[in-house]
């Protein structure tokens, strides 16, 4: 088994490495690759953490920027059809 883990609060956040790259961009690019990859393997168990801090920082001004990140999100933004939104 895999087990891959997320943090919920990156979506808006720029790679150390690449400031014009986000965390949440790289981090679904490199779990699409472990799909297409693992092939072999029979689970892949997926966390996404830090949701104490997600729900803050969507309590906050910086839940206007989820849509920003995720441009086919039209739903309300609060934590809870977000984090949906993220696990589709």
């Amino acid at each position: 088994a895999v087990i891959f883990v997320s943090s919920l609060t990156e979506f808006d956040q720029p790679l150390r490495e690449d400031a014009g790259s986000s965390r949440f961009a790289e981090t679904k690019t490199l779990f699409t690759e472990l799909l297409e990859n693992s092939m072999q393997e029979k689970f892949i168990i997926v966390l996404l953490n830090k949701l104490d801090l997600f729900k803050a920082k969507m309590a906050g001004p910086a839940k206007s920027r989820f849509s920003e990140y995720f441009t086919d999100y039209k739903g309300p933004l609060q934590w809870e059809p977000c984090v949906e939104h993220i696990q589709e």
